[in-house]
């Protein structure tokens, strides 16, 4: 009893911590960096982060995988590797295709640790995860979030460049790998760059749903942002990703802490198959998340407060757009609730395909409404945009969730 409270802790701080610090390090950027730079850096940020969701595909297979056979790290980070390589390209390929090919080439060669680094702590985090060494994982989640904000704010602060974030990130992420080493068997003498083809069989049938899952998910929160700098400029894109960054940590910290209580006992109770509990545990969420963040949509109502919160957070220059900002604090309940339901569907669903086709049609959905929103309604119609997209997506996932209740069988 004692343990598993240390362990709730100890996992409570490793979310809990960065974001805390995230929601700290948004608006530090926006009162740091003019429109057009935030706007430049948001993009790269979400292009990266889009990217990136394709190399947890090992992760996801070795989190399942680990405790059978510890040497699989060896053999997954090598994968990573080839796929952090090919994920960089791709990187490359979109910045230009986005218009951002002014990009320092030092820059390029930043970005290219992050991506190989990224991929590295990431299975290095997994594998201390699967251990249960959640004093570790603990440790490192936090030394990393509070390395990146240290170099990152430094050096924004000295260099007055949004690629400075970048060079604050990879520094963190160089040091943070190295740590780990010690707390995990990686034998480095052992290393082949050979390909396991058994293994990319196997990472392709379990980790590619889950990753595709995992991208699409990105993508659909974060198209806006995208076509906003393609129909009316990085200044616009700039406004809009400074309000809906600042909206989307204040809404959805709750749900970080939350997630961290409630997957475990999803994942415990349905190993057990009691299924009455982890619908249970998943309804209670729902219910708590609403009290906590519905209240928040009275600050819009108060015009003293709402300015005050904009010039807190943000700057004057986004103060113009704060009808923008109701409609995505909105948006950003909706998707809180829409992400403690997919928790609960990525334990519960056999076949996660099942949530690809709800992300698929919403995402469609969301491309055309910007498309038609955007050129006449700018910021506001973004805002729309994902509003109206979330309300479908939380819909479709409250009929699964309903199904799944009335019926025990229907995930098997």
């Amino acid at each position: 009893m004692k343990k598993n409270i240390f362990e709730i802790i100890n996992y409570s701080f490793a979310k809990g911590i960065p974001a805390l610090l995230g929601l700290l390090f948004t608006p530090f950027l926006i009162k740091n960096l003019s429109v057009e730079s935030y706007g430049n850096f948001n993009i790269l940020n979400q292009l990266f982060l889009f990217l990136n969701s394709f190399t947890l595909i090992t992760t996801f297979t070795l989190q399942r995988e680990y405790l059978k056979d510890r040497l699989i790290l060896n053999k997954i980070i090598i994968v990573t590797l080839y796929i952090s390589n090919l994920m960089f390209l791709l990187f490359v390929i979109f910045i230009y295709r986005l218009s951002l090919g002014s990009l320092p080439f030092l820059s390029l060669i930043v970005f290219y640790f992050i991506f190989i680094f990224m991929g590295i702590y990431q299975n290095q985090m997994i594998a201390l995860n699967a251990v249960n060494n959640s004093k570790a994982y603990m440790f490192n989640q936090v030394l990393f979030s509070i390395l990146k904000f240290a170099f990152s704010t430094t050096l924004v602060i000295i260099t007055s460049n949004y690629l400075s974030v970048f060079i604050g990130i990879a520094l963190a992420l160089i040091i943070t790998s190295y740590n780990i080493l010690g707390k995990l068997d990686l034998h480095i003498k052992n290393f082949n760059m050979k390909i396991d083809r058994e293994l990319i069989i196997k990472i392709i049938k379990y980790g590619l749903p889950l990753s595709v899952f995992s991208s699409l998910d990105i993508l659909l929160n974060y198209m806006d942002v995208f076509l906003m700098k393609v129909l009316k400029g990085i200044e616009y894109s700039g406004i809009y990703g400074g309000i809906y960054n600042t909206v989307n940590f204040i809404i959805l910290f709750p749900y970080s802490i939350m997630a961290i209580i409630i997957l475990p006992k999803i994942v415990r109770y349905e190993n057990e198959n009691q299924r009455k509990s982890t619908v249970k545990v998943v309804t209670l969420s729902i219910v708590t998340y609403s009290l906590i963040t519905l209240p928040l949509l009275a600050l819009y109502f108060n015009d003293n407060l709402r300015e005050f919160l904009i010039n807190l957070l943000l700057t004057s220059d986004y103060l113009p757009y704060s009808d923008a900002g109701f409609i995505l604090l909105v948006a950003m309940i909706l998707m809180g609730l829409n992400k403690i339901l997919m928790i609960f569907f990525q334990v519960v669903l056999n076949n996660i395909w099942r949530l690809v086709v709800p992300l698929l049609v919403c995402l469609s959905l969301n491309f055309l409404l910007n498309l038609l929103l955007i050129q006449k309604y700018h910021i506001l119609g973004a805002a729309i945009a994902t509003a109206v997209t979330n309300i479908l997506l939380f819909i479709w996932l409250i009929k699964i969730y309903l199904n799944i209740r009335m019926n025990e069988n229907y995930s098997r």
